[in-house]
């Protein structure tokens, strides 16, 4: 398992697709978004995990754990960023106390 930390940039709606009901829902992650051109990470989330960022907004600093999946299909390779778990950065305010 891997991790990444940054900003939220974009967060998508649940899609469900099929028959059987698969879920899917995409989030992306910049470690960098103030510049010009930022390095943008699309991460997904599947089925029983889609909401995994529904306690998250636009702007939150975050750690994603995640996975690396790939496939092959009709001689083209797929490549996916699963994330397994996010949680907040939380900056550390001691130095605000007064003692």
């Amino acid at each position: 398992m891997y991790t990444f930390k940054g900003t939220i940039t974009y967060i998508g709606f649940v899609e469900t697709k099929g028959d059987k009901g698969f879920k899917k829902r995409e989030f992306v992650v910049s470690p960098d978004f103030m510049v010009k051109y930022p390095n943008e990470v699309k991460f997904e989330l599947f089925n029983e995990n889609v909401d995994l960022i529904d306690d998250f907004k636009m702007n939150d600093e975050v750690t994603v754990s995640f996975s690396l999946r790939g496939k092959r299909w009709s001689d083209k390779f797929y490549t996916s960023i699963v994330a397994d778990h996010i949680t907040k950065n939380i900056e550390d305010d001691k130095g605000d106390l007064p003692f």
